[in-house]
C-alpha cells in the first residue's frame, strides 16, 4: 500500500534517536512507523556533537521507516530537539494610540512579525509560543475584537545556543540531503499530547527526566509561563552508582532499574550481591545504594524548585505537577516530589481527547515522537509525479488508392463457316470475365494518449 501523504519526525535524544511516520486528523493520531537508534557516542545532553555518526545512525533510522512505508520516500522531516542551552525568553510587543482602536487579526499578524524581527543577542529564536495580551493593563485571552488605546502582546521565545540548529542542519540537510521541515523543542511537543487544556488553564508544570538533561515546562491561563532546561538527568545517577560501586556503567544502569528507589529507607539493612573484579560475590546494603541515588535526585529537584519558582506562584500550581521521562520511572518519586512542592502530582499518560491508532500491534512510540507527528503540518513525502504522455506527430490516414477501370470486354469475333464443301470443326469460343474490383480503402484512428 503507498502512502502519498505523511509526517515524518526524527527526534534527537540523549539515550536514542527515534523516528515517526504518520497522519493525524481531528483528535486522532495514526502511527505507521516507529523505529528507535541508540544514540550513544554522538548526541550528549540533547546536542550533535559528532555530526557524521548522527548522519549514519539517522539514515539506518530512515531506511527502516521508509521500509514500513513501502512504494514511498521520506523527503522531508521535522526535527525534535531538547538540549541543555534551550530556554524560554520572554519577548514584549506594545501598541498605543491616543484614540480607541479594534484590535484585528492584521493588528495580530503585524505584532508577531514584529516579534519575529527581534534578535536575542548570542542566542537563536527556536520557537515562538502564542502571546499573552494584556488590553489596557487587564489580561485578555482572546483580543480581537477589542477596543483600547494599549496593547501589550507578551510572547515566549524558545531560544537556544545557534549551535544546535547549524549541526541539525549539517546532519539532515548537509549529508543526508533531507528538507527539514522544522525544529521543536521536545518539552513543548510533549505538553501537546500528555496536557489537556484544563491542566493548562488552571497551572500546572511538566517534568520531563530524561537520560542527560531535565526539563521544565510551566503552564498558566492556557499558555506556556516558562521552559527551562537543567543540564542534569538519569545518566548522572548512573555514574554515581558505578563510582561508587566500582563498576561498569551498564551495570550500574541494570542495578538502578532493578534496586533504585528515591527515597532510602535507612531503617533496612537488606543487602545485595554484586560481581565485581573480586573471587567472591560483594554484598551491598541497599539502604546506602538508595542514598546514593536520593542524593542526586534531591540536587535535580532542587533545580526544578529554583526554575519552578521563577515562572509561577506556588499557589497557582492548580492542576499540580506532571511527571514523565526515562529516569522518572523510579519508586517513591511521586512521594518526594509531593515532599518538596507541597502540591499534588502524577505521571503523565496521554491525553484523553487524543486517540492513538497504531497500523502495528507492536508500535508502542513514546510521548515526544507522538507530539511531533501531532505538531507536524507539512507533508514529507517524496511527491512521484508521473511522466506526462510523449507526444506523437498525428498520423495521417493512408492514401486512397483509386480502383483502376475494368478493362473492356473482349470483342467476340464470328466464329469461321464451314469450308465450302467441309465439315466444321470442333466449337472454338473465345470469351472472358471482368476482372475482381478491389477496395483499399482504410480507416485508422486510435488514441495515443492515455492517463498512468
Amino acid at each position: 500500500m503507498a502512502y502519498t501523504d505523511f509526517i515524518a519526525a526524527i527526534y534527537l535524544g540523549t539515550s536514542r534517536i527515534t523516528g515517526i511516520v504518520g497522519r493525524k486528523e481531528a483528535g486522532t493520531l495514526t502511527v505507521t512507523a516507529y523505529e528507535t537508534e541508540s544514540s550513544a557516542g554522538c548526541i550528549r545532553r540533547g546536542c550533535i556533537y559528532n555530526v557524521k555518526d548522527t548522519a549514519d545512525k539517522v539514515a539506518k533510522l530512515i531506511g527502516r521507516l521508509e521500509h514500513s512505508i513501502p512504494g514511498n520516500r521520506i523527503k522531508k522531516v521535522f526535527v525534535g530537539i531538547g538540549g541543555q542551552s534551550i530556554r524560554s525568553l520572554e519577548h514584549t510587543v506594545s501598541r498605543t494610540g491616543k484614540a480607541e482602536e479594534i484590535v484585528t487579526e492584521e493588528t495580530m499578524k503585524s505584532l508577531l512579525e514584529e516579534c519575529k524581527a527581534y534578535q536575542p543577542e548570542e542566542l537563536e529564536t527556536l520557537y515562538i509560543m502564542p502571546p499573552a495580551c494584556y488590553i489596557d493593563g487587564q489580561m485578555e485571552l482572546h483580543p480581537v475584537g477589542v477596543s483600547c488605546t494599549q496593547m501589550e502582546a507578551k510572547y515566549q521565545l524558545i531560544v537556544a545556543h545557534p549551535a544546535i540548529s547549524r549541526r541539525i542542519e549539517e546532519c539532515i540537510s548537509g549529508i543526508l540531503k533531507l528538507e527539514i521541515a522544522g525544529i521543536l523543542p521536545s518539552s513543548i511537543a510533549l505538553a501537546e499530547v500528555v496536557l489537556a487544556e484544563d491542566e493548562k488553564k488552571r497551572g500546572c508544570a511538566l517534568i520531563d527526566m530524561g537520560a542527560g538533561v531535565t526539563s521544565l515546562s510551566v503552564y498558566k491561563n492556557g499558555l506556556l509561563a516558562g521552559l527551562s532546561t537543567i543540564p542534569l538527568g538519569g545518566n548522572l545517577i548512573t555514574k554515581d552508582i558505578a563510582a561508587f560501586l566500582g563498576i561498569g556503567e551498564a551495570d550500574a544502569e541494570k542495578l538502578k532499574r532493578e534496586y533504585g528507589n528515591a527515597l532510602a529507607n535507612k531503617e533496612d539493612d537488606s543487602t545485595f550481591r554484586i560481581d565485581t573484579d573480586q573471587e567472591e560475590m560483594q554484598p551491598v546494603k541497599l539502604s546506602e545504594f538508595q542514598a546514593v541515588i536520593e542524593a542526586r535526585l534531591q540536587e535535580i529537584l532542587e533545580n526544578v524548585s529554583h526554575q519552578l519558582n521563577a515562572s509561577i506562584e506556588p499557589k497557582e500550581l492548580r492542576a499540580g505537577i506532571v511527571i514523565t521521562g526515562k529516569a522518572a520511572n523510579m519508586e517513591n518519586l511521586p512521594r518526594v516530589i509531593h515532599d518538596r512542592f507541597r502540591t499534588e502530582n502524577h505521571y503523565a499518560f496521554i491525553r484523553k481527547d487524543l486517540e492513538i491508532k497504531v497500523s502495528h500491534p507492536n508500535l508502542s512510540p513514546d510521548g515526544v515522537a507522538l507530539g511531533l507527528l501531532l505538531a507536524g503540518n507539512v507533508n514529507c513525502a517524496e511527491q512521484q509525479f508521473q511522466q506526462p504522455p510523449v507526444a506523437h506527430a498525428p498520423v495521417e490516414p493512408a492514401p486512397v488508392i483509386p480502383t483502376p477501370a475494368p478493362p473492356p470486354p473482349p470483342v467476340e469475333q464470328p466464329e469461321p463457316g464451314p469450308p465450302e464443301g467441309g465439315k466444321t470443326g470442333g466449337k472454338g469460343k473465345t470469351g472472358g470475365k471482368g476482372g475482381k474490383v478491389q477496395d483499399f480503402l482504410k480507416d485508422w484512428a486510435g488514441d495515443l494518449f492515455k492517463d498512468v
